[in-house]
């Protein structure tokens, strides 16, 4: 082969190789979503009530990061991306908002602002993500009595309004 020269067996080699990790990089990005989690939790008491919410101008991780980096105090309220306020409740009660950039191939349904948080789900991110759906709290508190890592932000019980598939 004289200088210059493309060798035919290599291109095509590499022109297959390219296109194959092309496929994998779309059906990553197919299968994969970017949520922020938005965690409210009931001072005094291991209540949790979680939000997912989608925003397809993030596409990743990084970028869901510096949004929390610039926009997180209390509540999100960005006026071109999520848009989550936190009510103020009466006289008594302090609420803790805690917000967390995750990744999901699960199928989650939209967050409704009016919905009601009947739908339970064991939250576990020690290693990687999960969600379990129980019927009731207490069931799930069960679930993760002997757990040293229990109602800490990488194990929680919590209610959300939103159906999360597989789970």
């Amino acid at each position: 082969m004289r200088y210059g020269q493309i060798h035919t067996p290599s291109l095509f080699k590499a022109l297959v190789l390219l296109i194959l990790l092309a496929q994998v990089a779309l059906v990553r990005a197919e299968g994969s979503k970017v949520y922020l989690l938005g965690n409210i939790t009931i001072r005094g008491t291991p209540v949790t009530l979680s939000v997912l919410l989608h925003e397809r101008k993030i596409t990743d991780l990084a970028d869901c990061e510096a949004f929390l980096q610039k926009n997180a105090r209390g509540s999100v309220a960005d006026q071109q991306l999520y848009r989550h306020h936190i009510r103020q409740q009466k006289a008594g009660i302090t609420l803790k908002p805690y917000y967390r950039c995750i990744e999901s191939e699960q199928d989650i349904s939209r967050w409704d602002s009016r919905g009601f948080y009947k739908y339970i789900y064991l939250v576990d991110m020690r290693n990687g993500l999960s969600f379990t759906r129980f019927e009731d709290t207490n069931s799930c508190w069960a679930a993760m009595r002997n757990e040293s890592d229990k109602h800490s932000e990488s194990l929680f019980c919590t209610k959300m309004n939103q159906t999360i598939s597989g789970a």
